[in-house]
């Protein structure tokens, strides 16, 4: 907020015998001077080489970089607050369709319908560069195990791959069809499912290797009214590929991946569509959700199914995402519906542990946790072209208060 209530020489004056050099603590309440020249109220997300990352308030939407002369201590306010927060970034061009975060915990990226990738530094949510599509609606992005790149694809069967930190474009191919999700393995090969042509009601599954730059033909077709692929993940060894469908033949099938071909292993049963599943950290369990309404863990080398918890009940409350915690002890669940939007549950007896947001309708869209544990990031579908909140930011670690919300 612009300060209003000094007059304009003796602010002057006041910001002018500020001349002690001081450090710039995270948190610590400042005046920034902006382009127009005037002075405003913010706060400091952090300083690098002479430059200070500031906030105006609680969005990313909000911050910028300032250069230190142009920062003055507010020696009204506290010195610094540890505990100061983004909570979220808004946008007005609708909804955002996937979410992932680098492995190394730098970068955060969302794809949205309009076309577009935003990407931001994950630990404070500045907002980076915002890559153009291919004016079709972006559904699925993944980050490389290295976290070297990232890779999306759109409606029209287009695959983008791009260097992180420069995101450079890298390479772009194309499949015949369209591309709804995609996963990355730790040998640098994308498992990407979709129709295999526009007007087709065929799906099928590809397998990309960046390093050869070779598509499989399509795997496993299977008309859509039988089976639709909703969700794909590679087990941390990168050998093993999980599928999540919907339809006639809704349930997960395992697949062992060798050179851009698969061989079939095992099938979990399901009583409703599986909308999202992941394996944990140590590979050695695979978590799924979906219409069911329940949270399921499996040992998928065995079939085995240890548990299988109430997420929420109600018309179209579903599970739509899911993610383990980067240790493994938790998995948190995202979904349709009215309510708490997040619900984090133990990974060894299913049990419930928090939840998370405000009690309110939301569609959510993407879930991930960051990779020191700290956070938890989701997205989200709106229905409007206003400036609404579409990224949200949870605390997990609890404030002075004790209190999780952002």
């Amino acid at each position: 907020m612009r300060i209003k209530h000094l007059p304009a020489l003796a602010l002057s004056l006041y910001l002018l015998l500020q001349t002690q050099a001081f450090a710039f603590a995270p948190g610590q309440d400042i005046l920034a001077q902006k382009d127009d020249g005037n002075w405003y109220i913010a706060w400091v997300i952090r300083e690098e080489a002479g430059q200070v990352l500031v906030a105006y308030n609680w969005s990313a939407n909000e911050m910028e970089w300032l250069p230190s002369e142009r920062i003055r201590e507010n020696q009204r306010a506290p010195k610094a607050d540890a505990e100061k927060w983004i909570s979220g970034w808004n946008s007005s061009e609708g909804s955002l369709w996937a979410l992932a975060i680098s492995a190394d915990g730098k970068w955060a990226a969302v794809a949205a319908a309009a076309g577009y990738i935003q990407t931001f530094e994950q630990p404070n949510l500045y907002p980076l560069q915002k890559l153009p599509g291919n004016q079709k609606p972006i559904r699925a992005l993944a980050f490389s195990p290295d976290s070297q790149s990232l890779a999306s694809c759109d409606d029209g069967g287009q695959i983008s791959i791009y260097q992180t930190g420069q995101w450079k474009l890298l390479q772009r191919k194309q499949v015949s069809g369209s591309c709804n999700t995609l996963a990355f393995s730790k040998q640098g090969v994308l498992a990407l499912a979709g129709y295999t042509a526009q007007k087709n009601p065929t799906q099928a599954l590809w397998l990309y290797d960046l390093n050869s730059q070779k598509l499989s033909a399509p795997l496993v077709p299977k008309p859509s009214q039988e089976r639709v692929i909703s969700s794909l993940s590679f087990d941390p060894s990168g050998e093993f590929l999980a599928l999540g469908s919907s339809n006639q033949l809704k349930g997960i099938e395992l697949f062992s991946v060798s050179n851009l071909s698969l061989k079939a292993l095992r099938k979990l049963p399901s009583a409703g569509d599986i909308s999202t599943l992941a394996f944990s950290p140590d590979g050695k369990y695979l978590a799924a959700g979906g219409t069911e309404q329940k949270l399921m863990l499996w040992n998928w080398r065995s079939g085995q199914r240890f548990w299988a918890t109430p997420w929420r009940s109600g018309k179209e409350q579903y599970i739509t995402n899911l993610d383990f915690s980067p240790d493994g002890s938790q998995i948190a669940v995202c979904g349709m519906g009215s309510g708490e939007p997040v619900q984090i549950f133990r990974t060894g007896n299913g049990k419930h542990v928090k939840s998370l947001g405000k009690k309110t309708s939301m569609n959510c869209t993407g879930l991930r946790f960051t990779q020191d544990n700290q956070s938890l990031l989701t997205i989200r579908q709106v229905y409007s072209n206003f400036f609404e909140l579409i990224l949200d930011r949870y605390r997990l670690k609890p404030n002075r208060t004790g209190e999780t919300q952002p």
